[in-house]
């Protein structure tokens, strides 16, 4: 069942791309998941949004309204299109496969869904955003993908982007400005921020080869983000690295075999700290605090602390 379940939902986190839809539909289809015993992999979806094109020209970023897509045939139109990239195995509720159901699809003269050849925008118009600079910045080069560009970007200089847009030559007030003028604008702009970032040999590399997470040779000690939620394991953690802050508190006792837990952001800015089983080099650094570092021993405890 639950193989079924994920090829099934695969395909609705397709179309819902396919028609550029709302972030609300990945909320429902995550609860929807959760029902049937599995989670929706969101690092998935987010490969699958760049390789889904989105076919439907409608409304708010298109020309034709939701009763022109009832006309040209409506989500069987747009199944149809998106055939190579479905399950077409997947049973249905009739009884039939998707392919035979798809099979049976008569063809309507219209132009409101596009082919995967034509498409609207190359790829889906969601993007799963994290709460680190390095992959926001990467998804910010994906801006003229997103169903509202500017709340989007937004969103991300409330996050802290502002200073790395800073060092690539562009600024807030030039972003949201483009933000508002459309995709191909858009597309520029984030074309000279890349191409700004390629000009700076070996920034590109280091932005691509950072990590969620690393750890000693030895195993003794973890270093995160900002922080793991201590009730799950390792392999488990996910976005935890980048949000679990909140559970960093928690940990009092060895987190899975580890000596130490060392984070280098803290969300809530409480300053450098240093306790049996965890320790916070952050200092505060971009929050009007000093940057710091600091040299651990294989078992956990601080041989030097330095601040600026």
């Amino acid at each position: 069942l639950n193989d079924e379940a994920r090829n099934t939902s695969a395909d609705a986190l397709r179309v819902l791309l396919a028609i550029g839809g709302s972030t609300n539909g990945i909320v429902h289809l995550t609860a929807i998941a959760g029902r049937m015993g599995f989670e929706i992999d969101l690092e998935a979806f987010d490969m699958m949004s760049r390789e889904t094109p989105v076919l439907v020209d409608l409304k708010p970023s298109g020309q034709h309204y939701m009763e022109d897509l009832h006309r040209a045939g409506g989500l069987q139109t747009v199944l149809n299109e998106l055939r190579p990239l479905l399950h077409l195995d997947a049973m249905t509720v009739t009884g039939k496969t998707l392919g035979e159901e798809l099979d049976a699809v008569p063809v309507f003269t219209q132009d409101v869904v596009r082919s995967i050849a034509n498409p609207i925008y190359p790829a889906g118009g969601i993007a799963f955003l994290r709460g680190n600079q390095e992959e926001m910045w990467d998804k910010l080069l994906q801006l003229q993908f997103a169903p509202n560009p500017p709340e989007v970007l937004a969103w991300m200089l409330r996050q802290g982007l502002q200073g790395t847009m800073t060092a690539y030559s562009s600024t807030a007030e030039e972003a949201l400005g483009i933000a508002r003028q459309g995709a191909v604008a858009i597309s520029r702009w984030t074309g000279q921020l890349r191409a700004g970032m390629q000009s700076h040999p070996g920034h590109m590399q280091l932005l691509h080869s950072l990590k969620r997470a690393a750890y000693t040779d030895d195993g003794g000690l973890l270093f995160v983000n900002a922080g793991i939620d201590p009730e799950r394991p390792l392999t488990a953690q996910s976005d935890s690295f980048w949000w679990g802050g909140g559970s960093f508190g928690r940990i009092s006792s060895p987190y899975g075999g580890f000596a130490k837990v060392i984070r280098g952001f803290d969300p809530s800015h409480g300053g450098v700290a240093d306790t049996p089983y965890t320790a916070t080099i952050d200092a505060g650094c971009g929050y009007d605090g000093g940057l710091v570092a600091a040299c651990f021993a294989p078992d956990g405890s601080v041989l030097d602390w330095i601040e600026s």
